[in-house]
């Protein structure tokens, strides 16, 4: 199965037919859908320039769901703690709240609102070069909410504020997607905590060469909207963000807003603290924005090679010599075909899964390098991509992409551990089938030997493989 030079080079970098930019949080739209029975160009290069974003929930501040239930209660402070991982971040509120004694015991309803924008689904699923379409019921992980420390209920629902149209409510009036919760409080003080994990933002560009294209990937973006704690009818007395580092280099995180510099302190290790609580006489800054990892860029020529490979403008590469071994294969795809080890590989078109028994928890891929290495880091492409498949491939696959992604497992989480021991991190990946820069933090020695094992698994709906459609390393 080979794909022509305009679909891959456009694949690679995770396309979508649209010639400006989108918008904060909004996946571009193709203008030209294609009919359900029309094929993917096979000869004919692309012309034009393109962008693609993959979106992401843009969380907010836990607010009143039903303004008059929460006379008597105020938002006195709010903590979050927010924890940087490969491709996602998990979200930590600590709030306190003070209730009076008239709304003490009863539920009051409460909800933190998302922005998430997500491309038409007919329109996405027509194009040949479609994006992982994820429903904001599947695009958080592990949510929990307590209150006072027992656990509570939640939802995830979708639809407008049922007071959006009140003067306070302003400023999250098109707000469609909650986290929503009715918590019993006590009079006096209580502590309300929630956490969740949410993937990051991220757009790749593709521009065309007369020899080839030039495809960029720019660095995971993770926002955060303040504008919903103007809901509570007075002002809190304390707010203050912190930002630290999981499983990536906390010299990677680049503050984008505020753009006051003065107002985030970092201590000596990288941790990153905010203090957005309201003052006298000054405009609220109303997001926070955070740019993550390095800006990966190549070209790739007519001959499906990529050439000039860059992590924010150093030169790297990827080796030809190494050696890939797995500790089991599955006999073959869904498609028939061998699921080899060479088939995580640059320029595959192949897939590869795992054929122990069981999910494949703790399965291993094991690359090897003739000669020391200095690993700059790994191209990791989750599950099955439909769009990959060619001619002889699944065309309903290509047309219904993420039905045909979500069917099969594939890993949440790896563990790798370089050089038989000496140095181990962990990366979660987003719930994507395009390629994932994973970034080994901290490690600065040469590499002889890199072991992926499959750690946590996102479960699909008609296998018990897990599936991988590419793991490439770069080095310099």
């Amino acid at each position: 199965m080979k794909l022509p030079f305009s679909l891959h080079c456009m694949l690679t970098a995770g396309l979508l037919l649209s010639g400006s930019f989108p918008v904060c949080g909004e996946a571009p739209i193709p203008t030209d859908k294609p009919s359900q029975t029309q094929e993917a160009p096979q000869q004919n290069h692309a012309k034009a320039e393109y962008t693609a974003t993959f979106p992401a929930p843009i969380p907010g501040i836990p607010m009143p769901m039903n303004l008059s239930a929460m006379d008597g209660v105020s938002l006195d402070s709010v903590h979050i703690d927010l924890a940087v991982r490969q491709h996602e971040v998990l979200v930590i509120y600590t709030c306190t709240l003070t209730c009076d004694a008239q709304q003490a015991g009863k539920k009051l309803p409460m909800g933190i609102p998302f922005q998430y924008k997500l491309p038409d689904a007919e329109a996405n699923a027509s194009s040949p070069l479609p994006i992982h379409r994820v429903p904001f019921s599947k695009s958080l992980g592990d949510i929990s909410v307590g209150v006072n420390q027992l656990a509570e209920e939640w939802k995830q629902v979708e639809g407008r504020h049922p007071q959006y149209q009140a003067p306070s409510l302003q400023q999250v009036s098109d707000i469609t997607h909650w986290l929503t919760f009715s918590p019993k409080l006590k009079q006096g003080p209580n502590t309300l905590t929630i956490h969740f994990t949410v993937p990051y933002r991220q757009t790749r560009q593709y521009l065309p060469h007369q020899d080839g294209a030039q495809i960029i990937q720019n660095p995971l973006l993770f926002q955060m909207d303040l504008n919903a704690i103007r809901t509570w009818s007075a002002p809190i007395q304390h707010g203050e963000i912190l930002i630290f580092s999981e499983e990536m280099l906390p010299d990677s995180l680049n503050l984008i807003s505020p753009q006051d510099k003065n107002a985030v302190t970092r201590s000596e290790k990288g941790v990153m603290k905010w203090d957005f609580t309201p003052q006298a006489g000054q405009p609220p800054t109303d997001t926070l924005a955070l740019e993550f990892g390095p800006r990966l860029s190549f070209r790739e020529n007519a001959n499906e090679k990529r050439t000039s490979l860059k992590l924010n403008n150093t030169p790297i590469r990827i080796p030809g010599d190494y050696k890939i071994e797995t500790s089991s294969s599955a006999g073959a795809d869904p498609f028939g075909n061998a699921c080899s080890p060479d088939n995580l590989r640059e320029g595959s078109q192949g897939f590869w899964a795992e054929g122990a028994e069981g999910d494949g928890e703790s399965q291993f891929i094991l690359i090897t390098f003739p000669t020391p290495q200095k690993l700059e880091g790994l191209l990791i492409q989750p599950g099955i991509s439909p769009v990959r498949l060619g001619r002889n491939g699944d065309t309903e696959a290509r047309r219904h992409p993420a039905i045909a992604y979500s069917l099969y497992n594939r890993p949440h989480s790896i563990r790798v551990i370089l050089n038989d021991g000496q140095y181990e991190f962990k990366a979660t990946l987003r719930d994507d089938w395009n390629e994932q820069l994973v970034i080994p933090p901290y490690f600065k020695g040469s590499v002889k030997s890199v072991k992926i094992i499959l750690e946590k698994i996102t479960q699909g709906a008609n296998s018990e493989d897990t599936f991988l459609t590419g793991a490439i390393p770069l080095v310099k």
